[in-house]
Protein backbone atom coordinates (compact mmCIF):
# COMPACT_ATOMS: atom_id res chain seq x y z
CA UNK A 1 0.00 0.00 0.00
CA UNK A 2 1.31 3.42 -0.99
CA UNK A 3 1.07 5.96 1.82
CA UNK A 4 1.93 9.55 2.67
CA UNK A 5 3.69 10.12 6.00
CA UNK A 6 2.73 13.29 7.91
CA UNK A 7 4.80 13.66 11.05
CA UNK A 8 6.88 16.03 13.15
CA UNK A 9 10.17 16.84 11.41
CA UNK A 10 12.28 15.30 14.20
CA UNK A 11 10.62 11.90 13.66
CA UNK A 12 10.68 11.88 9.86
CA UNK A 13 14.15 10.37 9.34
CA UNK A 14 13.63 7.44 11.72
CA UNK A 15 10.00 6.74 10.86
CA UNK A 16 10.43 6.75 7.10
CA UNK A 17 13.08 4.03 7.37
CA UNK A 18 11.19 1.47 9.47
CA UNK A 19 7.78 0.94 7.89
CA UNK A 20 6.87 -2.65 6.98
CA UNK A 21 7.84 -3.64 3.45
CA UNK A 22 4.25 -3.66 2.22
CA UNK A 23 3.80 0.02 3.19
CA UNK A 24 5.59 2.25 0.72
CA UNK A 25 6.09 5.84 1.84
CA UNK A 26 5.64 7.91 -1.32
CA UNK A 27 6.23 11.32 0.28
CA UNK A 28 6.54 13.05 3.64
CA UNK A 29 4.49 16.15 4.48
CA UNK A 30 6.09 18.97 6.41
CA UNK A 31 3.75 21.94 6.73
CA UNK A 32 6.67 24.40 6.77
CA UNK A 33 8.58 22.93 3.82
CA UNK A 34 9.31 25.35 0.98
CA UNK A 35 12.15 23.54 -0.81
CA UNK A 36 10.68 21.01 -3.27
CA UNK A 37 14.08 19.37 -3.81
CA UNK A 38 14.58 18.21 -0.20
CA UNK A 39 14.37 14.50 0.60
CA UNK A 40 14.60 12.23 3.65
CA UNK A 41 15.94 8.74 3.00
CA UNK A 42 15.34 9.44 -0.68
CA UNK A 43 11.66 10.29 -0.09
CA UNK A 44 10.42 13.76 -1.15
CA UNK A 45 9.78 16.16 1.76
CA UNK A 46 6.95 18.47 0.71
CA UNK A 47 4.33 20.93 1.91
CA UNK A 48 0.67 19.92 2.02
CA UNK A 49 -0.05 22.14 -0.97
CA UNK A 50 2.66 20.33 -2.94
CA UNK A 51 1.20 17.00 -1.86
CA UNK A 52 -2.26 18.07 -2.99
CA UNK A 53 -0.98 19.13 -6.41
CA UNK A 54 1.52 16.35 -7.14
CA UNK A 55 0.93 13.25 -5.00
CA UNK A 56 -2.72 13.16 -3.89
CA UNK A 57 -3.77 10.52 -6.38
CA UNK A 58 -0.59 8.49 -5.94
CA UNK A 59 -1.37 7.31 -2.40
CA UNK A 60 -4.02 5.03 -0.91
CA UNK A 61 -3.66 6.00 2.75
CA UNK A 62 -1.86 8.30 5.18
CA UNK A 63 0.03 7.79 8.42
CA UNK A 64 -0.03 10.66 10.93
CA UNK A 65 2.43 10.85 13.80
CA UNK A 66 2.52 14.15 15.68
CA UNK A 67 2.94 15.15 19.32
CA UNK A 68 0.58 18.12 19.20
CA UNK A 69 -3.08 17.13 19.33
CA UNK A 70 -4.46 20.14 17.44
CA UNK A 71 -1.94 19.62 14.65
CA UNK A 72 -3.00 15.97 14.39
CA UNK A 73 -6.66 16.96 14.13
CA UNK A 74 -5.94 19.56 11.47
CA UNK A 75 -3.87 17.07 9.46
CA UNK A 76 -6.64 14.48 9.58
CA UNK A 77 -9.26 17.08 8.65
CA UNK A 78 -7.30 18.13 5.57
CA UNK A 79 -6.56 14.58 4.46
CA UNK A 80 -10.19 13.53 4.82
CA UNK A 81 -11.37 16.66 2.99
CA UNK A 82 -9.26 15.60 0.02
CA UNK A 83 -10.66 12.09 0.02
CA UNK A 84 -8.14 10.07 2.04
CA UNK A 85 -10.36 8.11 4.41
CA UNK A 86 -7.90 5.49 5.66
CA UNK A 87 -5.53 7.19 8.08
CA UNK A 88 -3.18 5.40 10.45
CA UNK A 89 -1.71 6.30 13.84
CA UNK A 90 0.53 4.59 16.38
CA UNK A 91 -1.77 2.54 18.64
CA UNK A 92 -0.05 3.91 21.70
CA UNK A 93 0.67 7.51 20.84
CA UNK A 94 3.78 7.81 23.00
CA UNK A 95 5.46 4.76 21.46
CA UNK A 96 5.62 5.75 17.74
CA UNK A 97 5.51 2.04 16.86
CA UNK A 98 4.99 1.63 13.08
CA UNK A 99 4.95 -2.16 12.92
CA UNK A 100 1.62 -3.61 11.81
CA UNK A 101 0.95 -4.60 15.42
CA UNK A 102 1.66 -1.04 16.55
CA UNK A 103 -0.70 0.72 14.15
CA UNK A 104 -4.40 1.51 14.20
CA UNK A 105 -6.34 2.74 11.15
CA UNK A 106 -9.43 4.94 10.97
CA UNK A 107 -10.95 2.97 8.09
CA UNK A 108 -13.34 5.88 7.57
CA UNK A 109 -14.12 6.52 11.26
CA UNK A 110 -14.13 10.13 12.51
CA UNK A 111 -11.00 11.06 14.45
CA UNK A 112 -10.52 13.00 17.68
CA UNK A 113 -7.12 13.80 19.11
CA UNK A 114 -8.23 13.41 22.70
CA UNK A 115 -11.28 12.75 24.85
CA UNK A 116 -11.83 13.60 28.51
CA UNK A 117 -14.09 11.95 31.08
CA UNK A 118 -14.55 12.28 34.84
CA UNK A 119 -14.19 9.34 37.17
CA UNK A 120 -14.73 11.55 40.22
CA UNK A 121 -16.67 14.81 40.36
CA UNK A 122 -15.59 16.16 43.73
CA UNK A 123 -12.08 17.20 44.73
CA UNK A 124 -9.87 17.52 47.80
CA UNK A 125 -8.28 20.80 46.75
CA UNK A 126 -11.13 23.22 45.84
CA UNK A 127 -9.23 25.52 43.50
CA UNK A 128 -10.83 28.93 43.07
CA UNK A 129 -12.29 29.19 39.57
CA UNK A 130 -11.97 25.46 38.79
CA UNK A 131 -12.79 24.95 35.10
CA UNK A 132 -14.48 21.62 35.92
CA UNK A 133 -16.52 23.21 38.74
CA UNK A 134 -15.34 20.42 41.06
CA UNK A 135 -15.51 22.71 44.08
CA UNK A 136 -19.29 22.91 43.55
CA UNK A 137 -19.94 19.18 43.72
CA UNK A 138 -20.83 17.47 46.98
CA UNK A 139 -18.04 15.73 48.83
CA UNK A 140 -17.28 12.19 47.62
CA UNK A 141 -19.48 12.53 44.53
CA UNK A 142 -18.40 9.70 42.19
CA UNK A 143 -19.19 9.57 38.47
CA UNK A 144 -21.32 6.48 37.83
CA UNK A 145 -19.32 3.42 36.78
CA UNK A 146 -21.98 1.90 34.52
CA UNK A 147 -22.44 5.19 32.69
CA UNK A 148 -18.66 5.56 32.40
CA UNK A 149 -18.23 2.11 30.89
CA UNK A 150 -21.21 2.26 28.53
CA UNK A 151 -20.28 5.68 27.14
CA UNK A 152 -16.63 4.78 26.56
CA UNK A 153 -17.66 1.57 24.80
CA UNK A 154 -20.10 3.39 22.53
CA UNK A 155 -17.65 6.18 21.74
CA UNK A 156 -14.88 3.71 20.91
CA UNK A 157 -17.23 2.01 18.43
CA UNK A 158 -17.96 5.25 16.60
CA UNK A 159 -14.79 7.36 16.84
CA UNK A 160 -11.05 6.78 16.78
CA UNK A 161 -9.10 8.85 19.29
CA UNK A 162 -5.46 8.87 20.41
CA UNK A 163 -5.63 9.82 24.08
CA UNK A 164 -8.19 9.38 26.85
CA UNK A 165 -7.82 11.62 29.91
CA UNK A 166 -9.31 10.34 33.17
CA UNK A 167 -10.08 13.42 35.22
CA UNK A 168 -11.88 14.90 38.19
CA UNK A 169 -12.32 16.29 40.57
CA UNK A 170 -9.59 14.18 42.06
CA UNK A 171 -9.51 10.62 40.60
CA UNK A 172 -7.73 9.14 43.62
CA UNK A 173 -10.77 10.00 45.76
CA UNK A 174 -12.75 7.35 43.89
CA UNK A 175 -13.03 4.33 46.24
CA UNK A 176 -13.46 2.01 43.25
CA UNK A 177 -10.71 3.53 41.15
CA UNK A 178 -9.25 0.12 40.25
CA UNK A 179 -12.50 -0.89 38.52
CA UNK A 180 -12.47 2.25 36.38
CA UNK A 181 -8.84 1.70 35.37
CA UNK A 182 -9.35 -1.89 34.27
CA UNK A 183 -12.59 -1.03 32.47
CA UNK A 184 -10.99 1.83 30.54
CA UNK A 185 -8.13 -0.35 29.38
CA UNK A 186 -10.40 -3.27 28.44
CA UNK A 187 -12.57 -0.96 26.31
CA UNK A 188 -9.60 0.92 24.81
CA UNK A 189 -6.70 -1.50 24.32
CA UNK A 190 -5.17 0.65 21.57
CA UNK A 191 -5.30 4.10 23.18
CA UNK A 192 -3.05 6.10 25.46
CA UNK A 193 -4.86 6.58 28.76
CA UNK A 194 -3.74 9.33 31.13
CA UNK A 195 -4.93 9.84 34.70
CA UNK A 196 -4.65 13.50 35.72
CA UNK A 197 -4.31 14.16 39.46
CA UNK A 198 -3.22 16.82 41.92
CA UNK A 199 -1.05 14.08 43.44
CA UNK A 200 -1.86 14.76 47.08
CA UNK A 201 -3.22 11.25 47.66
CA UNK A 202 -0.52 9.31 45.80
CA UNK A 203 1.74 8.67 48.84
CA UNK A 204 -1.05 6.78 50.61
CA UNK A 205 -2.24 4.67 47.65
CA UNK A 206 -2.53 0.93 48.18
CA UNK A 207 -0.45 -1.62 46.32
CA UNK A 208 -3.67 -2.69 44.57
CA UNK A 209 -4.13 0.74 42.99
CA UNK A 210 -0.46 1.07 42.03
CA UNK A 211 -0.52 -2.43 40.52
CA UNK A 212 -3.64 -1.59 38.50
CA UNK A 213 -1.94 1.49 37.05
CA UNK A 214 1.10 -0.59 36.12
CA UNK A 215 -0.87 -3.50 34.63
CA UNK A 216 -3.10 -1.25 32.53
CA UNK A 217 -0.23 0.95 31.37
CA UNK A 218 -2.20 4.04 32.40
CA UNK A 219 0.07 7.06 32.62
CA UNK A 220 -0.14 9.46 35.57
CA UNK A 221 0.15 13.22 35.03
CA UNK A 222 0.49 15.28 38.19
CA UNK A 223 -0.67 18.90 38.26
CA UNK A 224 1.83 20.62 40.51
CA UNK A 225 -0.19 22.97 42.68
CA UNK A 226 1.59 24.58 45.66
CA UNK A 227 0.30 21.94 48.15
CA UNK A 228 1.54 19.22 45.79
CA UNK A 229 4.94 20.84 45.45
CA UNK A 230 5.34 20.59 49.22
CA UNK A 231 5.14 16.76 49.11
CA UNK A 232 6.61 16.03 45.68
CA UNK A 233 9.44 13.94 47.15
CA UNK A 234 6.92 11.67 48.89
CA UNK A 235 5.03 11.28 45.62
CA UNK A 236 8.17 10.33 43.73
CA UNK A 237 9.17 7.91 46.48
CA UNK A 238 5.79 6.13 46.32
CA UNK A 239 5.94 5.67 42.55
CA UNK A 240 9.66 4.93 42.28
CA UNK A 241 10.34 1.41 41.09
CA UNK A 242 6.66 0.55 40.58
CA UNK A 243 6.73 0.60 36.79
CA UNK A 244 4.02 3.27 36.69
CA UNK A 245 4.65 5.90 34.02
CA UNK A 246 4.48 9.39 35.48
CA UNK A 247 5.27 13.01 34.75
CA UNK A 248 4.94 16.15 36.86
CA UNK A 249 3.70 19.25 35.11
CA UNK A 250 5.17 22.67 35.72
CA UNK A 251 3.93 24.26 38.94
CA UNK A 252 0.55 25.98 38.64
CA UNK A 253 0.98 29.34 40.34
CA UNK A 254 -1.81 31.03 38.38
CA UNK A 255 -5.37 30.25 37.31
CA UNK A 256 -7.54 31.83 34.63
CA UNK A 257 -11.14 33.04 34.85
CA UNK A 258 -13.20 33.29 31.70
CA UNK A 259 -16.97 33.48 32.26
CA UNK A 260 -19.04 36.52 31.36
CA UNK A 261 -22.44 37.64 32.57
CA UNK A 262 -24.16 39.12 29.52
CA UNK A 263 -23.59 36.62 26.71
CA UNK A 264 -22.21 39.36 24.45
CA UNK A 265 -18.79 37.90 23.62
CA UNK A 266 -17.87 37.18 20.01
CA UNK A 267 -18.03 33.35 19.95
CA UNK A 268 -15.40 33.07 17.21
CA UNK A 269 -12.88 35.09 19.22
CA UNK A 270 -13.80 33.27 22.43
CA UNK A 271 -13.04 29.96 20.76
CA UNK A 272 -9.72 31.22 19.44
CA UNK A 273 -8.46 32.20 22.89
CA UNK A 274 -10.02 29.26 24.72
CA UNK A 275 -7.81 26.57 26.22
CA UNK A 276 -10.75 24.14 26.17
CA UNK A 277 -11.74 24.63 22.52
CA UNK A 278 -10.81 21.08 21.48
CA UNK A 279 -11.20 19.24 24.81
CA UNK A 280 -13.99 16.87 23.77
CA UNK A 281 -15.69 15.68 26.93
CA UNK A 282 -17.92 12.66 27.61
CA UNK A 283 -20.76 12.82 30.14
CA UNK A 284 -24.09 11.08 30.64
CA UNK A 285 -24.40 9.66 27.16
CA UNK A 286 -23.22 12.71 25.27
CA UNK A 287 -20.04 14.13 23.77
CA UNK A 288 -19.50 17.82 24.49
CA UNK A 289 -17.29 20.45 22.93
CA UNK A 290 -15.59 21.06 26.28
CA UNK A 291 -15.94 20.33 30.00
CA UNK A 292 -17.34 23.80 30.62
CA UNK A 293 -20.34 23.08 28.39
CA UNK A 294 -20.92 19.72 30.09
CA UNK A 295 -20.41 20.81 33.70
CA UNK A 296 -21.43 24.45 34.02
CA UNK A 297 -24.92 23.33 35.03
CA UNK A 298 -23.42 23.08 38.54
CA UNK A 299 -22.51 26.76 38.37
CA UNK A 300 -26.02 27.64 37.22
CA UNK A 301 -27.61 25.60 40.00
CA UNK A 302 -25.36 26.99 42.71
CA UNK A 303 -25.62 30.67 41.80
CA UNK A 304 -29.07 30.72 40.14
CA UNK A 305 -27.90 32.10 36.81
CA UNK A 306 -29.26 31.40 33.34
CA UNK A 307 -27.04 30.12 30.56
CA UNK A 308 -27.78 28.35 27.25
CA UNK A 309 -28.51 24.66 27.60
CA UNK A 310 -25.54 22.37 27.04
CA UNK A 311 -25.18 21.28 23.43
CA UNK A 312 -23.70 17.84 23.65
CA UNK A 313 -24.18 15.29 20.87
CA UNK A 314 -25.96 12.04 21.74
CA UNK A 315 -23.43 9.19 21.58
CA UNK A 316 -26.25 6.73 20.88
CA UNK A 317 -27.97 8.67 18.09
CA UNK A 318 -28.02 7.13 14.62
CA UNK A 319 -26.65 10.36 13.11
CA UNK A 320 -23.87 10.91 15.69
CA UNK A 321 -21.11 10.87 13.06
CA UNK A 322 -22.90 13.46 10.95
CA UNK A 323 -23.37 15.74 13.97
CA UNK A 324 -19.80 15.42 15.27
CA UNK A 325 -18.28 18.26 13.14
CA UNK A 326 -20.64 20.71 14.85
CA UNK A 327 -18.41 20.53 17.93
CA UNK A 328 -15.59 22.13 15.93
CA UNK A 329 -17.64 25.31 15.66
CA UNK A 330 -18.47 27.79 18.44
CA UNK A 331 -21.50 26.87 20.54
CA UNK A 332 -24.02 29.08 22.32
CA UNK A 333 -22.07 28.97 25.59
CA UNK A 334 -19.06 30.54 23.81
CA UNK A 335 -20.96 33.83 23.98
CA UNK A 336 -20.59 33.63 27.77
CA UNK A 337 -16.84 32.96 27.67
CA UNK A 338 -14.85 36.16 27.77
CA UNK A 339 -12.50 37.23 25.02
CA UNK A 340 -10.35 38.78 27.79
CA UNK A 341 -9.30 36.17 30.32
CA UNK A 342 -8.51 37.19 33.88
CA UNK A 343 -5.31 35.70 35.33
CA UNK A 344 -4.99 35.50 39.11
CA UNK A 345 -2.76 33.75 41.68
CA UNK A 346 -3.79 30.16 42.38
CA UNK A 347 -5.53 29.59 45.69
CA UNK A 348 -8.01 27.19 47.28
CA UNK A 349 -11.18 28.20 49.13
CA UNK A 350 -13.91 26.28 50.93
CA UNK A 351 -16.65 28.71 49.96
CA UNK A 352 -16.68 29.52 46.20
CA UNK A 353 -18.26 32.74 44.97
CA UNK A 354 -19.95 33.46 41.66
CA UNK A 355 -17.31 36.04 40.82
CA UNK A 356 -14.48 33.49 41.04
CA UNK A 357 -15.12 32.52 37.41
CA UNK A 358 -15.54 36.05 35.97
CA UNK A 359 -13.20 37.16 33.19
CA UNK A 360 -12.10 40.74 32.66
CA UNK A 361 -14.43 43.66 31.99
CA UNK A 362 -17.36 42.34 34.01
CA UNK A 363 -18.80 44.23 36.94
CA UNK A 364 -18.31 42.21 40.14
Amino acid sequence: MRIVLWCDREFADDLSAIFPDDLQVVCIIDADCEDESKTINGIPLISFDQFRRKYLYSVEAAFVCMNHGLQRMEAVRLLQYYGISNIGFPKLHRSFDVSHEGMVWTEGKPYLSQVEIHIMDSCNLNCVGCTHFSNLFDRNEVYDFNQFSADLRMLSNRVLFSILYLLGGEPFLNPNLVDYLYAARAILPDCDIVLVTNGLLIPQQSDEVIDALRRTGIFVEISLYPPTAAIVEKIQERLSGTGVGCCIRAERQEFMAFLGTEGTSDPLISQQVCGNAFCRYVRNGKLYKCPVDALSYKYQEKFHVNRPESQGIDLYAYDFERMLPLLDEPIQLCRYCKENIRVFPWKAAKHPAKEDWFGLADEV
